[in-house]
């Protein structure tokens, strides 16, 4: 039987990365509330 593991118990943040042609955005979550510690998006160019 396979069992699941909450986040919460292995670490305390989590980092998000969504990626786009113009953007790149990142976010870091606090696992324990899923509050937003920070994020920030910056341009995507060559």
């Amino acid at each position: 039987m396979n069992s699941l593991t909450d986040l919460r118990e292995v670490v305390d943040v989590v980092i998000g990365v969504d990626t786009h042609v113009h953007t790149h955005s990142a976010a870091v979550i606090d696992s324990a509330n899923g509050g937003v510690l920070g994020e920030i998006t910056v341009e995507a160019t060559a």
